[in-house]
């Protein structure tokens, strides 16, 4: 964005996991999820997040309080 506080990725479509099934953003949420509270880079990351969304199945956005170039 203009303002350098949200980022939205575009995800390609038709990427598949090894058991076959199409990944989308409901999979990107759920890991970028998990390494948010599990991992100590997440845990430092997470005070500049504001938001964080899937927007339709191949495409996600996140949100910062202020710009934060290290994303």
């Amino acid at each position: 964005s203009n303002d350098n506080k949200t980022y939205v990725i575009r995800l390609r479509q038709g990427v598949k996991f090894h058991n076959g099934k199409e990944m989308t953003s409901d999979d990107v949420m759920a890991s970028f999820d998990r390494w948010l509270n599990r991992n100590s880079n997440g845990q430092s990351l997470k005070p500049y997040i504001d938001s964080y969304s899937a927007n339709g199945d191949y495409e996600v956005q996140f949100t910062f309080k202020e710009p934060y170039a290290p994303f």
